[in-house]
Formats: C-alpha cells, sequence, structure tokens
C-alpha cells in the first residue's frame, strides 16, 4: 500500500504525465500550424486536453482561435486625434470590448479618440483575445508675432518654440522668410500685404501646424 505522505507527489506526477501525453496525441492526429505555451487550466476532472492560456471564459473547443485585432494609427495619435480599431472574431457568435464598444459584431471596425494611452481588448464568444494599445502624445507648438499689424514696408519678428515633437523636423515658412528648427526669432522681410507664417513639425503621431497672420495698415489716398 502506498503511504499517504507519498499520494499528493504521486497525484501530480500522472497529472502531469497525463497532460503531455494527451498534447502529443493531440498534435500528432491533429497537425497546426502555431502552438501557444502555457496552460490556464485542465478539463474535468484532471484529464482531456487542456485550454491555452490565452483563451478567456467561456471558451468552445479545447484550442480557441484568436481573433485578428489590428489599428490604422501605428498605434501612435497625437492628443485629439482618432484611431481605427478592426477586429475579426472567428468559431464565435459575438464579442466584446474592453475601453471600446464592438456592439457585439464579429468582425467590424471602429473609430476610438482615447484622451491618454489606452489598451483595448476585443473578447471573442469563443473565449479567444486580443488587444492594441494606442499611445497618445502631447506635442506643443507655438508660434507668433510681434507686431502683427505694420505699416506697409516695416517687418514683423517671429517667434516660435516646439516641444514633443520629432528632433530637427520643423520648419517655418512665409512669404520671403524659410526658417527650421524647434524654437527661434527671426525678423521677417519688408511687409507689403497680409501675410501667413506657418510652424510645421513632424510627430510619431502625424505632422502638426500652427500659424500666425501680419497684416498691414490700410493706406487712404486723397481723391
Amino acid at each position: 500500500m502506498i503511504k499517504e505522505r507519498y499520494l499528493p507527489a504521486l497525484f501530480i506526477l500522472v497529472v502531469f504525465i497525463s497532460v503531455f501525453s494527451i498534447v502529443g496525441i493531440s498534435f500528432h492526429n491533429n497537425p497546426v500550424s502555431s502552438v501557444e505555451v502555457g496552460f490556464s487550466a485542465l478539463s474535468p476532472g484532471g484529464i482531456g486536453a487542456v485550454i491555452p492560456a490565452s483563451c478567456g471564459t467561456p471558451h468552445s473547443g479545447d484550442l480557441c482561435t484568436p481573433p485578428t485585432f489590428s489599428n490604422d494609427c501605428g498605434g501612435t495619435i497625437n492628443s485629439g486625434g482618432s484611431c481605427t480599431l478592426q477586429w475579426t472574431c472567428f468559431d464565435s457568435t459575438s464579442s466584446s470590448g474592453v475601453n471600446f464598444s464592438t456592439g457585439g459584431a464579429t468582425s467590424g471596425a471602429v473609430a476610438v479618440f482615447p484622451t491618454s494611452t489606452t489598451q483595448f481588448t476585443v473578447v471573442c464568444s469563443n473565449g479567444g483575445q486580443a488587444q492594441q494599445t494606442v499611445t497618445v502624445l502631447n506635442p506643443e507648438i507655438t508660434i507668433t508675432a510681434d507686431p502683427t499689424l505694420v505699416q506697409p514696408g516695416f517687418t514683423s519678428e517671429i517667434e516660435w518654440v516646439a516641444e514633443n515633437v520629432t528632433p530637427g523636423s520643423c520648419t517655418v515658412t512665409g512669404p520671403s522668410f524659410s526658417e527650421t528648427g524647434e524654437s527661434g526669432t527671426e525678423d521677417t522681410a519688408p511687409i507689403t500685404q497680409q501675410s501667413t507664417y506657418v510652424l510645421a513639425c513632424s510627430t510619431a503621431g502625424g505632422p502638426i501646424s500652427e500659424s500666425v497672420v501680419v497684416n498691414v495698415v490700410p493706406t487712404f489716398e486723397e481723391f
């Protein structure tokens, strides 16, 4: 008779052998192109096939098929921007979303407007899940002119500052005016008509720009 103190160890050994025997048989009879490592649970009684760790609850079948889940923004947007999430569930009758709504559809696309970095999760009725993280950047750019109203032929001083942008990506352009850099102060050429000066920079979330307008004091002629 086996002593009681050996029973726990024996039970663990039996379960260990059973699991790997079943998994081996499953792979031999039903080859798959990829295998998930790590298990979240055994089937009832400790025998039978196992559930991959990425399968949620409820699940359908022994190996759930994860959904496809993607975005059209490269995973990064600027504050105030949007990103479209696209998903497709397999062998499922419905879906749900974490931090966004799928409307229960097994496939679709929806625009999200996160105000901070957010992880989105799609959960399919077969237990498959997938995540997408959208990082939100907060670039800041400003451009000013002093003065913004000048006499014909006078100049204005253009000042600009850009923060949290791609280094070396900023340009400032206007009539007879072209400068580069994340910050600076330069005088314009003599201004004879309304002129617009544009600061444009690149970020991982896309291009951004700001502008300032310098007006000219109107002249009056006597008749």
